[in-house]
């Protein structure tokens, strides 16, 4: 949370009469009042172990209702406010036989959906697990409380909670104003020349970018039809560098969050056209007197927009981004729904709206410090904070958030599944970690990250195999270091899908093969077949008819999704694993490919063969005495555009490769 200082005067505002909402609670209300989106819901989940007072539990949340308005706050229309005199029995207290079963039940009191205009939007739940362990959820609103907020209300539970097991008075900070104040000066302030010179800097700053800015990154190997979810990322930053990017962030006057900003930045950059980089931050908006402890939503969004042309060092980048936010801390005071309002009406509000909402893929960073290097532990009690599970998916795409530890930091990449794959996913990561550990002097060079290929389609025999049909550690190496910097390897080969299986679960890669000369394409490591042509068993006995008539003595074999056949007396080589012996007339399932073996198939021959089956099947591989022959449109390069296309299997099957081991 970023955070400026600049002195204005907050009064206290009439109770009687008309409360106005905040312009951003105004854009919720305005555009979302009855959609209930997951990420509108703010969850605090706490751990407590030792013998924990349940009634001065309910005696600390009971006092913080009557502290803060904030937390009392509904909607009834949707440009105003009404504190309500109370809330009866905030704590909701429940049974849970293990931690999951608690952290469950915590889950399931989030997401029961708030009623803005009735309320209340604040609930606790207390879950028991046993006379040692709790579990203590708190619930609000997003618009009723911002991250700077909740860590307040965490600081003064604690602190009460422990004055209370003392018998002394709690010390807690005096808050002169309450949140129905600030939203009124807001209200007032953002008129006449404080609105004009606010938005005017912003209007100058996006020109030719929409306050809500596509961030321009695409994975074009996103998995195709994927479900809309969350995942994640991470990478860890050690001590040592760690101490070495805050020295940094002290040269330049600035602080980690920048460092860390600047590093998103050059690995967006690297992955884009142009040399504009917007992400969307979050600032605090705490530059008044009195708001350092007040319980209420003030951050607003705002975008962070640097310019990278010059090919810069990483050291120049972190001064353009310590730059960068310290002109966006100087005019946060006009919140982005408002600015929103005024400069692309066509995006005012729909972040909120939900049901596919057309939201641009924006790039979001934050950081976090983990609260739980500074959680004041009660006398008895022992505090910890938890991650109470929600199925939380980032509006515009992608999330980066760093959480700052004691000494050390975690990068997480939060991403669609839908929009971006692991793999991309994981480079990205990879990447800002590389620029986060170059020397500071060395240019970002877009040009190696952009030059890597997005696709490496790579052959078995006699490319990837050694003769001996193992893998040298060099090769190993240079399909790793591809793999990190963003390529997708793919295998195309004439094998079975069993055939690639091993080996790439040896290499640890994850993708996709294509496979029986192309007529396959499956996914690896599970061994699904997605798409694939087949020979209907009908044309396959016509096209072993006419080869065994014209090529006398050639022995054929043929490949099923799951099995090999072959006639009884082939003599060529097998896959190992389950297979079958029979006539040629007596097939009677899909065929992926069929394979010949014998003297008649020379090189004069081929011209021959390819007329004979014409329209019935092609020929795949060819060389003296071996023939592959597959579906027409089941060559390498059909695979390979299926599987670039996203083509699902034609015949609806999903089968998994099994009983083959080659």
């Amino acid at each position: 949370m970023l955070v400026a200082r600049h002195r204005r005067n907050i009064t206290i505002a009439p109770r009687h009469g008309r409360l106005p909402a905040s312009f951003a609670q105004e854009e919720r209300l305005v555009a979302g009042r009855h959609t209930h989106i997951v990420n509108n819901i703010v969850t605090l989940g706490l751990r407590i172990d030792g013998p924990l007072d349940v009634d001065a539990l309910e005696q600390v949340i009971a006092l913080m209702v009557r502290r803060h308005e904030g937390l009392r706050i509904t909607f009834p229309e949707d440009d105003t406010l009404r504190v309500l005199p109370d809330i009866p029995q905030p704590l909701i207290a429940c049974h849970a036989d293990s931690d999951e079963q608690a952290l469950d039940l915590l889950a399931q009191v989030a997401l029961e959906p708030f009623d803005l205009a009735a309320g209340p939007l604040f609930r606790c739940a207390l879950v028991r697990v046993h006379r040692q362990r709790h579990f203590l959820g708190i619930v609000l609103d997003q618009y009723v409380v911002d991250r700077w907020a909740v860590s307040l209300l965490l600081n003064e539970l604690l602190v009460v909670y422990d004055a209370i097991a003392k018998d002394t008075p709690p010390d807690l900070p005096e808050s002169p104003i309450q949140f129905p104040d600030y939203a009124a000066w807001e209200r007032d302030y953002l008129t006449g020349k404080n609105f004009e010179r606010l938005l005017g800097y912003w209007r100058d700053k996006l020109a030719g970018v929409d306050p809500i800015p596509a961030s321009g990154l695409t994975d074009p190997d996103a998995p195709v039809n994927a479900p809309v979810a969350l995942a994640r990322a991470t990478a860890e930053v050690d001590h040592d560098l760690t101490a070495r990017l805050t020295e940094l962030a002290q040269q330049h006057t600035t602080s980690l969050v920048v460092v860390f900003s600047a590093a998103t930045k050059a690995a967006a950059w690297r992955r884009m056209a142009g040399c504009d980089v917007t992400t969307f931050g979050s600032l605090a908006n705490r530059v008044m007197p009195g708001t350092e402890n007040l319980v209420g939503y003030l951050a607003t969004p705002a975008v962070l927009r640097t310019d990278l042309s010059g090919d810069p060092s990483f050291d120049e980048l972190v001064r353009r981004e310590a730059r960068t936010f310290w002109e966006a801390m100087w005019h946060q005071q006009i919140p982005h729904a408002l600015i929103t309002r005024e400069l692309a009406p066509h995006q005012y509000g729909i972040r909120h709206r939900g049901g596919g909402a057309p939201i641009p893929r924006y790039l979001n960073f934050d950081l976090a410090d983990d609260r739980n290097t500074r959680l004041r532990q009660p006398d008895g009690i022992s505090v910890e904070t938890v991650r109470v599970r929600m199925p939380e998916v980032p509006r515009g795409g992608l999330r980066v958030i760093v959480h700052k530890h004691a000494r050390t930091a975690t990068v997480e990449l939060r991403y669609r599944t839908d929009c971006y794959g692991k793999q991309w996913a994981d480079s990205f990561v990879t990447d800002m970690l590389a620029c986060l550990e170059q020397p500071p002097a060395t240019r970002l060079s877009r040009g190696t990250a952009v030059n890597v290929p997005r696709l490496a389609a790579v052959d078995l025999d006699g490319t990837l195999l050694r003769p001996d049909g193992t893998v040298s550690d060099r090769t190993r190496d240079v399909l790793a270091r591809a793999r990190h910097a963003g390529c997708r390897v793919l295998f195309v080969t004439a094998r079975h899908p069993v055939a690639v299986l091993d080996l790439a679960r040896t290499l640890g890669l994850t993708g996709s093969a294509v496979c029986c000369v192309g007529a396959v394409v499956c996914d690896l490591p599970s061994g699904r077949i997605t798409w694939s042509r087949a020979l209907t068993p009908s044309v396959a006995v016509r096209v072993a008819a006419v080869i065994s008539a014209r090529f006398p003595g050639v022995q054929l074999g043929w490949v099923h999704h799951d099995r090999v056949g072959y006639q009884e007396n082939y003599a060529g080589r097998f896959l190992a694993g389950e297979r079958y012996h029979d006539t040629i007339e007596r097939i009677d399932r899909p065929v992926l490919k069929m394979f010949g073996v014998g003297p008649s198939l020379t090189d004069a021959a081929l011209p021959a063969l390819r007329s004979l089956v014409s329209g019935l099947a092609d020929v795949g591989h060819y060389f003296p005495g071996v023939v592959d022959l597959v579906a027409p449109g089941g060559q390498q390069g059909d695979g390979l555009a299926a599987l670039l296309r996203g083509t699902p299997d034609h015949s609806g099957r999903s089968d998994r490769v099994r009983g083959l081991r080659g």
